[in-house]
């Protein structure tokens, strides 16, 4: 969630190597600044391809710190299957500069990184279409709530999302034409407390959101492009997220807004943002399916994590003995 500003490169020289007739490679140094009084961590940058003039289709990339290899991707952002961007991230301290070799080739690689981020989301009891959607309407949780700004948060997004969400909706006309789906009592008693204490205020401050699986229509895309598109292409042109980016939940407030939603029980999942003190719990809810739906994620705060994935990974595999029919 870095901006690219932050980041200055510099191209200090290259060399095109073509070792053999099929294959065509450059080499280039780049040079990468930190002007803040602050470290950045994972801090991106970006090398757009096209401004290099490669005369070659680029189709695999390295990204050398001295003899260290740095996880990179290309990345064809206009589908004209031509690769566009190089991207990858580095720490840097505070006034500091780092430089880094990359070599760039016209043949492919099969070469993939270890995963940094585990995020995954299951299903560890029988659900039914009906748990998702009734009669094409999608099902959720309605609870009005605050957006929280805090260090690497998501607020900004969410804010962002509000923002629109109170340019297109008047609260006091959506409460009164979908009071019944607020108030409904399967969105539980928390979220009805949630609901009736910030009723004070005239616009949306905010709505309730876990990190489950989300159920969106193609019509409300659809719906919110015709009318923000500009946001939203503006949104899908940065390679990291900015600050002035909307999200996801963009459509799942705009489908809560307008009342195109059935009220649906929170009961049915739970994330489980890994720490020391939910651990247990994560694994005993695995290990005994105490959910529909379950999201098991890993966090900064996450401590001897190889240890803790091949625990879940047991738990799973008691809870799931037999393999699916997508993995026969």
């Amino acid at each position: 969630m870095k901006k690219n500003i932050l980041i200055i490169a510099f191209l200090l020289g290259s060399v095109i190597l073509p070792t053999l007739a099929q294959k065509q490679e450059k080499t280039i140094t780049i040079e990468v600044h930190n002007n803040w009084n602050q470290p950045q961590t994972d801090a991106p940058v970006v090398i757009s391809l096209r401004e290099l003039q490669m005369g070659f289709k680029v189709k695999s990339a390295v990204v050398m710190e001295g003899s260290d290899e740095i996880p990179s991707q290309l990345d064809d952002l206009n589908r004209d299957h031509k690769m566009d961007e190089l991207a990858f991230v580095t720490e840097l301290p505070a006034q500091s500069r780092k430089t880094f070799r990359i070599t760039l080739s016209s043949e492919k690689s099969t070469k993939t990184y270890p995963e940094r981020v585990y995020a995954d989301m299951f299903i560890t009891d029988h659900v039914k279409p009906e748990d998702f959607f009734k009669n094409g309407v999608p099902c959720d949780v309605f609870a009005l709530n605050c957006i929280y700004f805090g260090k690497k948060s998501a607020g900004f997004f969410n804010g962002n999302d509000l923002e629109l969400i109170n340019i297109h909706f008047d609260k006091k006309e959506c409460f009164k034409k979908n009071f019944m789906k607020w108030y409904h009592p399967i969105n539980g008693w928390k979220s009805l407390v949630r609901t009736t204490m910030l009723m004070i205020w005239p616009w949306f401050p905010g709505f309730y959101y876990s990190h489950l699986p989300s159920n969106f229509l193609k019509s409300t895309y659809k719906e919110v492009w015709g009318l923000e598109e500009e946001t939203l292409r503006a949104t899908c042109m940065d390679k990291f997220r900015t600050k002035s980016n909307v999200n996801q939940w963009l459509i799942k407030f705009w489908q809560l807004a307008s009342g195109n939603f059935i009220p649906r029980s929170m009961k049915i999942g739970r994330c489980f943002h890994i720490k020391e003190r939910n651990y247990d719990l994560a694994v005993d809810s695995v290990r005994e399916g105490r959910y529909k739906l379950i999201c098991i994620n890993d966090t900064i705060y996450t401590e001897d994590f190889e240890k803790k994935k091949r625990e879940v990974q047991e738990a799973f595999q008691k809870l799931l003995p037999e393999k699916s029919g997508f993995e026969l």
